[in-house]
């Protein structure tokens, strides 16, 4: 929103290059901070290969606002994922 002027995120299963093959995200609803708990209990090695965007994004950012908001709300990240599919067309102007 903040960057691009819309709304919009990759949904938990998305079909790509004309149903070539599916991307899924099996983790969506699960927090970090439960994964991580998990892979060490499960004692995953550590990643050995990073996103090659990691530094380019804007993601790092993003996470520490999203605290930031979590931290003056403890609903605010489910809120943030819920409102994605609750938007009040009643009360947005119209595209001109």
């Amino acid at each position: 929103m903040s960057y691009h002027g819309n709304i919009s995120s990759m949904p938990p299963a998305v079909s790509m290059f004309n149903g070539a093959f599916e991307i899924i995200r099996p983790l969506l609803l699960c927090e970090e901070k439960n994964i991580l708990k998990y892979s060490e209990t499960r004692k995953f090695p550590d990643e050995i290969e990073l996103c090659p965007f990691e530094d380019k994004g804007k993601r790092l950012e993003m996470k520490k606002l999203v605290q930031q908001m979590a931290d003056l709300n403890k609903n605010a990240r489910i809120n943030l994922y819920r409102s994605m599919t609750n938007i009040d067309l009643e009360y947005l102007p119209e595209k001109s």
